[in-house]
């Protein structure tokens, strides 16, 4: 509107500029005209502009609905994130434990890069719906004794439409960047939420004097599209990561408060009431965790979640982009301060944010002991691409899946009646083509 409002002006003048002229003296009536209808060409094709711009804001919002409250992740506050923030030079001995955590890095990026080559293979036992073969295949990543297998081709998603591509491809090229750059530090670093970011966010923005969340420059999807840009600006690339099932858990017990961000709620809480029926909804939360990892069960495109609980894979991209370090938030005692030493001389001494945190009274596996083991073996589905390839063994993951109770709650009928109770269901009511991890 302030584009057409801006033209209309600039049309005015003109016109009024013109009329001047003629008044004050003979002027070529001929010209004028042909200055106006030059004029009214460019008004008319700002206002096609602007209604493209209108059209493309219903598509946005039909196809990457992510309302995030402005100041919940992406600013910081200018005052309080430096309190209790200080920086050491110390370093960390290099004992037995310090070589056992460096090999688990090293192997780390080996499972990353082995998930990577069997992308194709992942992507078609996923389209089968094969629990037990990627399980086994998961097996057959971690074991260290086999040889790697030569690479396999990862074909782009095939769409039966033309407007189903271009939608997947501008969500994916629109996507939330969370990769992160440094350049003090020639560090590139990919922060998904609810995986610690805002400690590092803090930690990284208090080595140069600044304050806040919002400090760090975030990259472009097209920084990254290949290993090249990154290569020549960093030293050191680096992915933060949470366990998938830990990570659901605080996206749930975050996003799902009954306090926070109402718009978000509404949009998924449709389809997550679906499922609630059996479940005890705790007073302080507006859904269950149980309804809430069923409806993720139910809907598994990327598209139709918020970030907060999408994938790392998707956030990171790390098949695309070839990261030098792997850390878990759950080991963030030992894997914090052996980052650093990767990254720079000093280091800020992470707050204890998580000394109290409610995950800490249980196993995280506690909180799925309700949950439908079908729901269980199709969040391992979903998330398999983060839990193999970025360092969570076939045991790990068992766990919880072993947690989940023996009810069956994903039926066809409860599957349609969720993705019906989203926006727009006409566009998620069929999610295979949108949930692709080959891209």
């Amino acid at each position: 509107m302030e584009i057409l409002s801006t033209v209309k002006g600039i049309y005015g003048l003109i016109l009024v500029g013109f009329l001047g002229f003629f008044v004050a003296k003979e002027y070529d009536l001929e010209f004028i005209a042909e200055q106006l209808s030059k004029t009214e060409e460019s008004l008319g094709y700002y206002k096609e502009y602007e209604k493209k711009q209108i059209e493309q804001k219903i598509i946005d919002d039909y196809i990457y609905e992510d309302d995030d409250d402005v100041d919940d992740y992406e600013n910081g506050n200018s005052t309080d994130f430096m309190e209790g923030i200080e920086l050491t030079g110390t370093k960390i001995d290099h004992d037995e434990a310090w070589r056992k955590l460096d090999e688990k890095m090293k192997n780390r990026v080996k499972y990353l890069r082995r998930t990577c080559q069997m992308r194709r293979k992942i992507q078609n036992l996923i389209d089968a719906d094969d629990f037990d073969g990627l399980l086994k295949l998961h097996e057959q990543i971690y074991d260290l004794n086999k040889d790697d297998e030569t690479p396999l081709q990862c074909n782009p998603p095939s769409f039966s439409k033309k407007k189903n591509q271009a939608r997947f491809i501008k969500g994916r090229r629109q996507s939330h960047t969370d990769i992160f750059h440094e350049p003090n530090l020639n560090l590139t670093i990919c922060l998904p939420p609810k995986c610690g970011t805002t400690n590092w966010q803090n930690a990284l923005a208090s080595l140069t004097g600044k304050h806040g969340r919002a400090q760090i420059p975030r990259l472009h999807p097209d920084d990254y599209a290949d290993n090249s840009f990154a290569k020549k600006i960093s030293k050191l690339k680096v992915l933060n990561t949470r366990n998938p099932f830990q990570r659901l858990v605080s996206a749930w017990r975050d996003k799902f408060h009954v306090k926070h961000n109402p718009r978000r709620q509404g949009y998924f809480l449709p389809s997550i009431r679906v499922f609630e029926g059996p479940y005890e909804k705790p007073e302080q939360f507006s859904c269950s965790f149980e309804a809430f990892a069923s409806s993720r069960a139910a809907n598994p495109s990327e598209f139709v979640n918020n970030r907060h609980w999408r994938t790392v894979h998707w956030e990171c991209s790390p098949c695309h982009f070839e990261y030098d370090l792997i850390l878990h938030l759950e080991d963030v005692d030992l894997e914090y301060d052996y980052a650093w030493e990767k990254i720079a001389d000093i280091k800020p001494v992470l707050r204890q944010q998580y000394a109290n945190s409610p995950m800490a009274k249980h196993h995280p596996s506690w909180y799925w002991r309700n949950v439908p083991k079908d729901v269980a073996k199709k969040i391992y589905m979903i998330y398999f691409m983060d839990l193999a390839g970025l360092g969570y063994s076939p045991e790990e993951c068992m766990r919880y899946v072993n947690s989940a109770s023996e009810a069956d709650v994903l039926s066809l009928e409860n599957i349609v009646k969720a993705r019906s109770n989203l926006n727009h269901p006409e566009l998620y009511m069929n999610q295979s083509y949108l949930h692709e991890i080959c891209y």
